[in-house]
């Protein structure tokens, strides 16, 4: 489902800003090998973290690499908005 690419998304992007690389290429977050339904929910996933406002995007120019990480914010709920959207996986 899309809430459990978005928890998969949030616990890479986690996981890259604990190994120092708080920055992720926008392809990299993608595995041509799952084939075009997943990759679309995958993408569909990571639009609605946008709109959730728990990403940041950037690009410094037109058709220069997307970067994406987690949106800052002042440390208050932000494990239980990712623990929200991951939940227990009975959606």
């Amino acid at each position: 489902s899309v809430r459990q690419h978005m928890g998969e998304i949030l616990r890479e992007l986690r996981d890259a800003n604990e190994r120092g690389s708080p920055h992720v290429r926008f392809e990299d977050l993608f595995s041509l090998d799952q084939g075009v339904p997943v990759l679309v929910v995958h993408f569909l996933a990571m639009l609605e973290l946008a709109r959730e406002n728990l990403l940041e995007l950037s690009q410094t120019e037109a058709f220069a690499p997307i970067y994406i990480r987690l949106k800052r914010s002042g440390g208050v709920g932000e494990s239980s908005e990712e623990e929200s959207v991951v939940g227990d996986g009975s959606e």
